[in-house]
């Protein structure tokens, strides 16, 4: 049984540059400093690595590709963008990375918690930041998009769910610029807030394996205009659609009732 060996923020600190390759022999790293965040473009895990420290890489402003080592056993990379060995997750696209228009390798099944997101990865929206993805195709076979996955990718304007996906994580979406959606009736679960304050969003169609709008859905969506609510909803909690100013009244079927949120 392999030892588990930390990079600690001491060592991490001391290797800086625009390529940073992490020695063999460690198994997680930690996190990088501030300076590394800066300067780092791309970075290069080895054989051994078996943690890699996501909440870290977001904030790794210039990183622009990520290479991992052919003979690790729990990563590999595609192009700069991390992956699980096995290739059913994709789990992280770097911050900097050039890509606008990305297809998600055929055989992946997750998309992972802040996989392609743009919060925390700049500060305010930088004219010249070069990911600025525009278009996603997702495979067939997705089952799970997780939390916060496109959060803020404001120049993502269009999304095509596929049938097989079961999960959509909290945040999934936040503040996409998104303009319509269809939830497929393959989706049984819906995170809080995952198209909320998508500003752009006009339409949605829920899916019928849904049977309760989480809090926040589509908080704040203002440009809204028409929701096709799933056959088996039962329960829509109020502010699943607070802020959606252009939405018209919703008449629901007798069974769906509105449930005030009272935890605060």
């Amino acid at each position: 049984m392999s030892v588990e060996r930390i990079l600690s923020d001491e060592e991490a600190m001391t290797l800086t540059g625009a390529v940073i390759q992490i020695p063999e022999g460690y198994t997680k790293v930690g996190k990088y400093s501030d300076e590394q965040y800066t300067q780092m473009e791309h970075l290069i895990f080895p054989m051994s690595i078996t943690d890699i420290n996501l909440k870290s890489l977001i904030h790794c402003r210039r990183l622009s590709r990520i290479t991992v080592h052919e003979e690790n056993i729990s990563y590999a990379d595609v192009d700069g963008v991390l992956f699980s060995k096995d290739m059913t997750e994709l789990i992280f696209v770097p911050p900097y990375t050039p890509i606008t228009q990305y297809s998600v390798p055929s055989g992946v099944k997750r998309i992972g918690d802040w996989a392609f997101a743009m919060r925390g990865r700049i500060q305010g929206y930088d004219a010249n930041f070069a990911y600025k993805l525009s278009s996603i195709s997702l495979p067939e076979g997705l089952e799970y998009i997780g939390g916060c996955a496109f959060d803020c990718c404001r120049s993502l304007t269009e999304i095509n769910i596929p049938n097989s996906v079961t999960h959509i994580g909290v945040c999934a979406f936040y503040l996409c610029g998104i303009e319509s959606v269809i939830i497929p009736d393959s989706v049984l679960t819906i995170g809080e807030e995952a198209f909320s304050c998508c500003e752009d969003l006009r339409s949605v169609k829920m899916s019928a394996g849904i049977t309760q709008f989480p809090e926040n859905a589509f908080l704040m969506c203002s440009k809204l205009e028409e929701i096709e609510i799933g056959q088996n909803v039962e329960v829509i909690l109020d502010n699943a659609l607070s802020g959606c100013s252009e939405l018209p009244k919703i008449t629901t079927r007798p069974k769906v009732f509105w449930r005030e949120n009272n935890s605060s």
